[in-house]
């Protein structure tokens, strides 16, 4: 795979951090706003933290509680009492969310109590052994391991002092409701599983999410981690490559997480388009091109995607040196041409000062070079 796709991320118009402010009435429709409206809401779509905001105005405290116990906490009830018992823990984690809010700063040890506390409220309700400890801490929150009556757990609270230019794409309000929209997108194999949380905003001191441990036992990954131009995504994980944040294959972290896209279209054409680059199936890009003949949006994508590489062309030497660097393959200059991508320029230098190597680098490119 080429490493063309890090200097051309711009042309297929990455998701950038912004806030839109939307009509959430005509979002939810004729819904009605409640904590099952709230949670339906947010696996819909990814949303964007303004409109998340708006929806919460709307509902009580109580009704910012969404999800469900792990399972094999449910078990253990009957149906009758679920309902009140999953209520009773949710509010000990936003109790100890409260308790626990403080600055990043703060040590672990000083939370240690705290989560003492907890786990002895949570052995007096599931009627067994719970433990708990302190796992690590990042620039919006902390995470603890929960291991009580058959599940491995963990639970993550947030600082009272976040950095503000990150709560677009982190924090309480984004990070719960990015997991709750992942976990109906994704399959298991790609995801940590989320059970429930508290989706608060401004700071809530009580805002908390319970998902699934996920150990680490270096399995391959269930997420498509690699990088380049060609490779499909739906979703662009902004933090991916941060340690800890895929684990076992798994995203267990659901910060900066968004469409790659903007527009769906292009979504819709990119996911048609970027196999056959891959696979160099010229034959299918001309009639993805006859098939898409008439729409300004296939033409708008396609300006985007060469973009980058037109510029490159235009600096024959640039050219010469990227693809000694192995920036490009075959089958993507195939293609650039099969899109209209106009290579003459390079084919009519004479690269007087570049080696034999580079060039016949370029002809095994299928460039007709001068030499």
């Amino acid at each position: 795979m080429s490493n063309i796709g890090r200097i051309f991320t711009g042309g297929v118009e990455i998701v950038q951090n912004t806030i839109q402010k939307n009509n959430i009435q005509s979002i939810i429709s004729r819904d009605e706003f409640s904590s099952k409206n709230l949670f339906r809401f947010l696996k819909k779509k990814l949303h964007s933290t303004g409109e998340i905001c708006e929806f919460l105005t709307k509902l009580s405290d109580e009704e910012k509680y969404i999800g469900e116990l792990p399972d094999k906490w449910r078990q253990k009830f009957s149906g009758a009492d679920l309902g009140d018992i999953t209520k009773q823990i949710q509010h000990l984690f936003s109790a100890f969310a409260r308790e626990a809010h403080c600055e990043y700063k703060v040590k672990s040890d000083k939370l240690l109590k705290k989560a003492e506390k907890l786990s002895k409220s949570l052995e007096k309700i599931l009627g067994e052994k719970c433990i708990i400890q302190y796992l690590s801490k990042g620039h919006l929150g902390k995470v603890f391991r929960i291991r009580c009556a058959g599940e491995d757990l963990a639970l993550k609270i947030f600082h009272s002092n976040p950095p503000t230019d990150l709560l677009s794409f982190h924090g309480q309000t984004k990070e719960i409701a990015n997991a709750v929209a992942l976990n109906y997108c994704l399959k298991p194999n790609q995801c940590a599983r989320f059970y429930c949380g508290k989706v608060t905003f401004n700071y809530a001191p009580d805002a908390f999410m319970l998902s699934q441990f996920v150990q680490n036992r270096n399995k391959k990954s269930g997420i498509n981690e690699k990088i380049g131009q060609w490779v499909y995504k739906k979703f662009h994980f902004g933090d991916i490559s941060k340690k800890g944040n895929v684990i076992n294959g798994k995203i267990t972290d659901f910060g900066a997480v968004s469409y790659t896209f903007n527009n769906p279209i292009h979504q819709k054409i990119a996911k048609e388009l970027y196999p056959l680059i891959l696979n160099g199936d010229n034959e299918a890009i001309i009639k993805l091109k006859k098939k898409y003949s008439n729409d300004e949006n296939f033409k708008k994508f396609i300006e985007g995607i060469l973009r980058i590489p037109q510029k490159i062309l235009k600096n024959p030497i640039l050219f010469a040196n990227k693809v000694s660097n192995g920036f490009f393959q075959k089958a993507e200059i195939t293609a650039f041409k099969v899109l209209g991508l106009d290579f003459s320029v390079i084919e009519n230098h004479k690269f007087s000062d570049i080696s034999n190597e580079i060039i016949q680098k370029m002809r095994n490119l299928g460039l007709s070079i001068m030499h």
